[in-house]
């Protein structure tokens, strides 16, 4: 009996990291800059889980050559790809969208204790 529960909870542990560690989505990521700012990078993440769910994608704003962590929070996060992104000047930032459906907005990010305005135009 102690053995049984011994290979059932063997089991129980190999199908739960495998369950864990299962990605259904295909994520997509992009590295790149703009002209105006070039100590300024973005990511671009689009994620798609399949047929039943729409595409996601989120915009995230870093310091030139770091890297994206946990802790960063998208700039925007909406339905569709199509953003242009402009420089205003070396602090603000233009995103225009024709998106309907926006899920997350920040309108303004601090990189290096410099404070960076997001100014969104939905077209």
């Amino acid at each position: 009996m102690l053995k049984k529960i011994f290979v059932l909870s063997v089991i129980f542990l190999i199908a739960f990291f495998v369950f864990i560690n299962f990605n259904i989505c295909d994520i997509e990521k992009k590295r790149f800059t703009i002209e105006g700012n070039k100590n300024i990078e973005f990511v671009s993440i689009i994620k798609n889980c399949g047929a039943t769910t729409g595409y996601n994608y989120r915009l995230y704003m870093l310091k030139k050559d770091k890297d994206l962590s946990f802790f960063n929070q998208p700039l925007i996060e909406l339905n569709e790809e199509n953003l242009q992104l402009m420089w205003k000047n070396n602090y603000e930032l233009i995103i225009k969208t024709k998106s309907r459906e926006i899920y997350n907005f920040t309108n303004f990010e601090y990189i290096d204790n410099i404070k960076y305005k997001i100014i969104l135009q939905n077209n």
